[in-house]
This record gives structure tokens, C-alpha cells and sequence, in this order.
């Protein structure tokens, strides 16, 4: 575990989105990642995390930690308890555990830290501070095993901050702002570093020093400007530390982040070359040189190139191209789920369903929680007729993953209707209804076609105008509803809600599934003359369908 802490003499120089960006950065190399927020009077780190989701609210923080040991000598079992996890957007890359200062919405928060006992921790004659902490470290070590620690360091030179850079560290990275405020404080805390003397262990934490909120360098004037900077800080901090050399790093200034501090590492902000990016890359690739291997760029790299292509794939209307981009995102990186769905997709849009089964089936192996994939191999193997059972089963699968979702139940209601179980085709779909969504518009509009096969209209006519109250957009309602009309012998109001169906472009598939309905106009001039206005193909609606 390489410990790490982000620290500044004065705040308001990017140190706390440095880290989070670090931090992003090695999830993305699928490192483990434990995060600790230390800065205590001004805590917040959760909020760099914007592309992350917290499994769970933050209840508890290391100020409750450190406060049960300062105030009721006790200290805690484990640390785990105490943090969250944070899951990234991308389910590819590493989830980070987060150590948050705390529930910072409540009063109590503010009270226990007022109430911890500092001095005594550390000066008084039986002060354990120093091994309480050891002891927290190693507790992160063994109940997280994260490749790297990053603590989030409150600014001044205070007690808190001695135990972010003295007890826990063993790397420090020291932000400034251009200004002698922050050089002053900077030169200080770096000198007291550097002393051997003051080590608690014999040993002193490597340092870097980051110069921030300098102005892009858009002219070479400018650059020269900044060299100039550079070159004076660097003959300022190694006299006064007597070294011979002293290596600073920079973080220019970006005004989208006056607005709103984000990260800015990423695929997205690489790929459109954004400057600041590039100092945060740089910062990154120096605090792991020796710790991440060749190896694990190249995949690193694999990964961000199959990205580029997959994003490529969703931009291109061509399908046989998106399908290349596909086929080269699946060749670079083989264990991101996303790829084989949209894949599958695809595949079964041009129902070449053999190839479809085989990338759902790669889905399930990567995720096997996914619902979607579950439920579309139910679909793919009703339209087969090969094997019912195994279509059951991946409906029911798919439902108990989201019980939520329709497209699942109606997977089974297809299925149940075609094997003539007409008692279970309805029960599926009155429990539905009843059970889980009252308001599910194409559940309504299933049993609105039900009703209408059986010569149940009243029931068939309160489904679908609910549906289409719900969603007056779908034009299959419509066309639902033209049926019933049809059912009764009402031509008029069949073929008014057959043009509003064909005007809000149903197809020919969807006139297919009620192709009963539509033989006893097969021959009529009016129905002819609306299917030429409206391009389609008569011949489409009475073909046998497997689906």
C-alpha cells in the first residue's frame, strides 16, 4: 500500500480535485484505491466525485472514529464501517473505498470534532496518538488491501496536518498558488519534511511540490513568462532547502472550473487534447512511476482505444460499420459487457440470432445480473421455437434481477399465448398490472389485444384507452384500438384510428401480430389506397411471423 497525501499551506489551490483526479485515474487502471478525507474544518471530498455513486449514505466518517478513541477511549474493531464505496460509472473500472470526514449535514458531526482532544492524543505523558493512528493505517491495509492510500490533508500547520505528513505518509505532495503566501508556507512545511531529524521513523517522505493556478500558456511569450516562473521558484526553494536540484510540477488555472470543480481526467477531456487535463496526467504518471507496471499501461491503453471505438459504433448510422467498431473495441478490451450488448443488439435487429445468443450469452458471463441480456435470450429463443423452457427460464431470471420491468413479463406472455395457456397468458399480465405497475402502457395495450381475441371488448376498450391516455405517442395503440373497432364491425372508427396509427408510423410487423384483423380488408380499395399513402407493404402484414 503506497500512502500518499495531497497537502497545502493554503486552501484554494486544487489540492482536494488533484487527488480526486488521481484517484479516478488509478480506478481507471483498476488499481484499489482507498480514499481518506482528512481535511477535518473543511471537508467535502465526496463532491469530486460526481461520475461515482455511493452505495450508501454517508453516516459515519473519521471524525467518529477518532472520537470514539479521544472521548471514550475506545478504539474502534474496524474501519470499514466507517467508509463507503464508491461505484464509477463505468462498471470496468476499480471502485473506490471512501473514508469521508463524516455526515457533514448534522450538527453532531461539528460537536464531536469540537470535542476531540488533541493535545492529549499527542503531548500528554500517556499520549497514544501516534499508534492510534499506525493502527488505523494498518487497518485500512488489511480490511481494504489498497495499492494506494490518499489522504486529503487540512491546510496550516497544525497537529492534523502533522499526522497526514508525519504518521501516515509516506509520499507528500505540497500545492501552491503563485504568490508568497503560499511559497512561504510551502518552503516551511518541505524544509520540516526534509529533516531527518524530525522523522518519527527514521525515514522522510519523498516530496513534490505543485505550482497551480497558473495561467495557460497560449503564446510563446507567455510560455516564455512561465518558464521564467519556473525557473525562479526552482532557484528559490533549492537554496533556501540546499539541495541541488528541485523538481516542480504545474496545474494551470481553468476557468470552467470557477463554475464547477470536476474531475477532468478521462477518456472524453484526452481525447479532445483539454491542457489541464494534461497537468493532471503528468502529476498522475509521476506519483506511480515504479508502482503501475508496462504491462498494465498497455492494457490501460487497449482499454481507452476499445472506448474510442465503442463511442465510434454509436455515433455511425452504417450497421455494418458499427459492427466493426465493435468488433475492434471487443479485440482491444474482451471484459466490458457493454460491448458484447450493444453487439447482440445488433445482431438481433438483422435477426442473425445465432450470433446474437453468443454475445448475450458473453454478457451473462461478464454480469450475470444483467437483466436485459436475460430477457432478450427468453425473446430469442420464443421467436426459435427450438427451446420454450429455456425461453421461460431466462424470463423468470430476468424478473427476479428487475421485477420491475415489463419487458420481461411480456416475454412470457407471448410465449404463453402462442403455447395456447391462455389463462396464464392473462394471469401474467393482470399480475403485472396489479402487482407492480398500474400504469405500464404496453402491459395495457397486450391486454387490450387479449381481451379484443377472446371478444371481451368492454375489458379490451378500458385497457387501451388508459394505455393511450398514458401515451397518446405510440401509434401501436392506435392500431390496437382499430382492431377492437374492427371486432365489432365499427369500419368508420377503424379506419380513423388506423390513419392516426399509420400517421404516427406504425409498421407493417405491428399490423402483422393482428393479421386476422386485416385479412377481410385485403381486397377492400380503402384500406389499399391507405397502405400506398403511407408506403406499405401489404404483403408484409400476412406473412407468417415466427416472432
Amino acid at each position: 500500500m503506497r500512502t500518499i497525501t495531497f497537502y497545502s499551506y493554503k486552501g484554494g489551490v486544487g489540492r482536494s480535485l488533484a487527488l480526486s483526479n488521481v484517484a479516478i485515474r488509478l480506478s481507471e487502471y483498476n488499481k484499489k484505491v482507498c480514499v481518506l478525507d482528512f481535511d477535518l474544518e473543511a471537508p467535502g471530498l465526496q463532491f469530486k466525485f460526481k461520475n461515482y455513486s455511493k452505495q450508501a449514505k454517508i453516516e459515519k466518517g473519521i471524525v467518529d472514529y477518532i472520537h470514539k478513541f479521544s472521548c471514550e477511549g475506545i478504539v474502534p474493531n474496524t474501519i470499514k464501517e466507517y467508509s463507503v464505496t464508491l461505484n464509477p460509472a463505468n462498471k470496468v473500472f476499480e471502485p473506490i473505498n471512501f473514508i469521508s470526514a463524516g455526515n457533514i449535514e448534522t450538527q453532531d458531526y461539528w460537536k464531536k470534532l469540537s470535542m476531540i482532544k488533541w493535545s492529549d492524543m499527542f503531548y500528554s505523558e500517556e499520549a497514544q496518538g501516534v499508534n492510534f493512528f499506525l493502527d488505523l493505517k494498518n487497518k485500512i491495509k488489511k480490511e481494504f488491501n489498497p495499492d494506494f492510500l490518499l489522504i486529503d490533508s487540512r491546510t496550516g500547520i497544525t497537529d492534523i496536518a502533522g499526522i497526514t505528513l508525519r504518521v501516515l505518509a509516506e509520499e507528500v505532495v505540497v500545492f501552491a498558488a503563485n504568490n508568497q503566501e503560499n511559497i512561504f508556507g510551502s518552503k516551511k512545511i518541505i524544509k520540516n519534511l526534509l529533516d531527518e531529524s524530525n522523522s518519527l521513523f527514521g525515514e522522510t517522505p519523498k516530496v513534490n511540490f505543485v505550482l497551480t493556478r497558473l495561467p495557460f500558456t497560449d503564446t510563446p511569450n507567455d510560455k516564455g513568462k512561465e518558464i521564467l516562473i519556473l525557473n525562479k521558484r526552482k532557484e528559490e526553494f533549492k537554496k533556501y532547502l540546499g539541495l541541488k536540484e528541485f523538481d516542480i510540477s504545474i496545474i494551470h488555472s481553468d476557468r470552467r472550473l470557477e463554475e464547477d470543480e470536476r474531475a477532468l481526467i478521462g477518456y472524453d477531456y484526452e481525447e479532445k487534447g483539454v491542457s489541464i487535463s494534461k497537468d493532471y496526467l503528468n502529476l498522475f504518471d509521476i506519483l506511480t512511476k515504479n508502482f503501475i507496471l508496462p504491462e498494465e499501461i498497455e492494457i490501460f491503453r487497449n482499454k481507452r482505444n476499445a472506448e474510442k471505438e465503442f463511442n465510434k459504433s454509436k455515433e455511425e448510422e452504417d450497421v455494418s460499420k458499427k459492427i466493426q467498431h465493435l468488433d475492434k473495441a471487443i479485440d482491444l478490451d474482451s471484459t466490458k459487457f457493454e460491448y458484447f450488448l450493444q453487439r447482440a443488439f445488433i445482431y438481433f435487429g438483422l435477426k442473425n440470432y445465432e450470433k446474437a445468443i453468443h454475445d448475450f450469452k458473453i454478457v451473462l458471463e461478464l454480469d450475470p445480473n444483467d437483466w436485459y441480456a436475460n430477457a432478450n435470450l427468453g425473446t430469442i429463443y420464443r421467436i426459435l421455437r427450438n427451446n420454450d423452457q429455456l425461453s421461460l427460464d431466462y424470463c423468470n431470471k430476468a424478473i427476479e434481477i428487475d421485477p420491475s420491468n415489463s419487458y420481461s413479463y411480456l416475454g412470457k406472455y407471448f410465449l404463453f399465448k402462442r403455447q395456447e395457456r391462455l389463462n396464464d397468458a392473462e394471469s401474467i399480465l393482470t399480475f403485472f398490472l396489479e402487482n407492480i405497475n398500474a400504469n405500464d402502457d404496453r402491459v395495457l395495450n397486450s391486454r387490450a389485444d387479449f381481451y379484443r381475441s377472446r371478444g371481451e371488448n368492454k375489458k379490451a376498450y378500458s385497457d387501451i384507452y388508459k394505455a393511450i391516455e398514458i401515451n397518446s405517442n405510440d401509434s401501436m395503440y392506435f392500431g390496437t384500438l382499430a382492431e377492437i373497432y374492427s371486432s365489432e364491425n365499427k369500419e368508420e372508427e377503424f379506419y380513423l384510428n388506423l390513419n392516426i396509427a399509420l400517421s404516427k408510423g406504425i409498421k407493417t410487423k405491428e399490423l402483422n401480430t393482428a393479421k386476422d384483423v386485416y385479412e377481410k380488408y385485403k381486397n377492400e380499395e380503402r384500406f389499399i389506397n391507405m397502405m400506398i399513402k403511407y408506403g406499405l407493404d401489404i404483403e408484409e402484414i400476412y406473412i407468417d411471423s415466427s416472432e
